[in-house]
């Protein structure tokens, strides 16, 4: 089978519909898929209710941001009640403080370099259905020819100026982002351990942390992940009796272009080793 479970649609901050990512998954003869867009649910609902392949399997996923001082911490929900009312408002909430952080960020990019979008563009930036994060701003800015790629842009342009953009008013700790997930009848995944920035023993310690709070998968399989790190994380996983997971963190060729729909450093991985499925797909 070909697994696919940590894909981004223009939910958040992908290029892609949901539906155009479905026929994409289709056409790659993806077998399960995740659609897990950051902090909203639209996208994965979209999807299921109109999949007409029926040899794609899709869940419903989502990617909750929780507060972390070294790196990113990304915990991943899966198969959980998609209309469960708690988690959506505190969805709705994140959403719309990401809008004022993008309306400061707009802002800002004008005042310290001058750069300027159409009133056509914003308007279909804030109007558009879904969660509008930093990726959709860095696209206009390639758009406009202010910088060649995603990257640059943040590194260039958008790292100076973060210190101005206005502060986040909602910041959900791990052990919030894994209750939400929990409450609606879901399964917490610790997503793409290397951005935690910690060595092999730090991050076994951590985990168990994360544990703790009910986090019972990690996902091994990454498009960030080399076939050696892979493989630690695997043997942590089942020190740890941990479920695990595998997911490309798709976007689109603009935002991550060497990142392909079913595909991860390790093309060889055994579908034995995706132990996560025997929760998620029940």
């Amino acid at each position: 089978m070909k697994i696919d479970l940590h894909i981004h649609t223009t939910a958040s901050d992908g290029e892609l519909t949901p539906m155009e990512i479905v026929k994409k998954c289709n056409e790659e003869k993806l077998d399960i898929i995740s659609i897990t867009d950051h902090d909203i649910c639209s996208g994965v609902k979209e999807a299921i209710c109109n999949n007409r392949y029926e040899s794609l399997k899709i869940i419903p996923g989502i990617e909750l941001s929780a507060k972390y001082k070294n790196g990113q911490l990304h915990i991943l929900g899966y198969n959980f009640d998609l209309d469960n009312k708690p988690l959506n408002d505190i969805c709705s909430l994140i959403m719309q403080d990401n809008t004022n952080r993008i309306h400061s960020l707009i802002d800002n990019l004008y005042d310290y370099y001058g750069f300027k979008f159409s009133d056509k563009d914003l308007e279909a930036l804030f109007n558009r259905t879904g969660n509008i994060k930093r990726p959709d701003v860095a696209r206009l800015c390639v758009k406009y020819g202010y910088t060649n790629t995603v990257k640059e842009t943040f590194c260039n342009f958008f790292d100076p100026i973060k210190s101005k953009i206005v502060k986040k008013k909602v910041s959900l700790s791990p052990k919030e982002c894994i209750e939400y997930i929990l409450n609606a009848n879901g399964t917490a995944c610790i997503a793409h351990p290397i951005t935690l920035k910690k060595d092999d023993d730090e991050l076994k310690k951590y985990l168990m942390e994360l544990q703790n709070y009910g986090a019972s998968a990690i996902e091994v399989y990454h498009s960030k992940h080399q076939k050696e790190y892979a493989n630690r994380l695997l043997r942590i996983a089942n020190e740890l009796n941990l479920l695990v997971s595998a997911g490309s963190d798709f976007h689109g060729e603009i935002v991550k272009p060497n990142v392909f729909l079913g595909k991860y450093n390790n093309d060889n991985i055994n579908i034995d080793d995706i132990t996560i499925l025997s929760k998620i797909m029940r």
